[in-house]
């Protein structure tokens, strides 16, 4: 009778039962065999979107009608050379990512080897940087070697050569100024290219046909956009390792009675 009472008082007697869970020997094998292909499925469509990317940057459409679309970049120098022969020839090739048509002006200086400007030239595609007048100008600002522009000799004298045929990328992004002077004596030649956005780009080396400037194009933009891809396919490596660390720490901890 006093069990009885007990009973109705307290409720059924309750049991408690210890199930401890011992995970399966092969759990963390499979769970690894499975994240590698994951993994790398995972790594592969990282760097497909950022070569997507880079492709539609490149090929959006364009400020101008000869540019490619790519905006807040500054131009840049492909190459400059000087030939010296019955007179001198300072060729600047110059690049800009938004399209040729998206230079302003290129300002040449020459510097005798005491600091002081003996001829400095300034060719202007356009007026204004806000103009899509087209004048092709250059202006001698100082000295008196300079020989400008002549329609009946276009290509003995100081002129502009846009690239035909050469290539996509060269010929949406790159011209060639060419300045053309009768001889005179110069230490340093300084150039300064503007585009129709403010951006700029500047050149400092010695005024003689020895020198060549190194091909900026290469030495900069090639490696930038190897080194965003193989940051992006490292950074993706990394999510992912730790998403699955994460996952397999919380599933053995789950069937050792860890709770979720």
């Amino acid at each position: 009778m006093l069990k009885d009472r007990e009973t109705e008082k307290h409720g059924p007697e309750r049991k408690t039962l210890n199930l401890a869970v011992t995970p399966h020997p092969s759990l963390e094998h499979r769970v690894s065999s499975h994240r590698a292909p994951l993994r790398a499925h995972l790594v592969l469509l990282s760097a497909g979107i950022l070569l997507l990317l880079i492709i539609s940057t490149m090929t959006s459409p364009p400020a101008r009608s000869a540019g490619i679309g790519v905006y807040n970049t500054p131009p840049n120098f492909i190459s400059i050379t000087i030939t010296e022969n019955d007179g001198i020839v300072v060729r600047v090739n110059v690049s800009d990512y938004n399209g040729w048509e998206d230079i302003y002006l290129v300002n040449l200086s020459v510097f005798n080897n005491k600091g002081v400007i003996v001829e400095q030239v300034t060719y202007q595609q356009y007026p204004a940087n806000n103009s899509n007048t087209r004048i092709d100008r250059f202006v001698e600002n100082t000295g008196d070697y300079f020989v400008p522009p002549d329609p009946d000799d276009p290509y003995g004298t100081s002129h502009v050569r846009r690239y035909h045929g050469v290539n996509w990328f060269t010929d949406n992004t790159t011209q060639e100024v060419v300045f053309v002077f009768t001889p005179f004596a110069g230490s340093r030649l300084h150039i300064i290219v503007e585009d129709t956005k403010g951006y700029t780009a500047e050149h400092d080396g010695p005024f003689t046909s020895k020198y060549r400037a190194p091909p900026l194009l290469e030495n900069r933009v090639i490696p930038v956009a190897i080194s965003l891809l193989v940051a992006s396919i490292g950074s993706t490596a990394a999510v992912v390792n730790r998403y699955h660390a994460n996952k397999m720490a919380r599933r053995i901890s789950q069937m050792k009675g860890g709770g979720a």
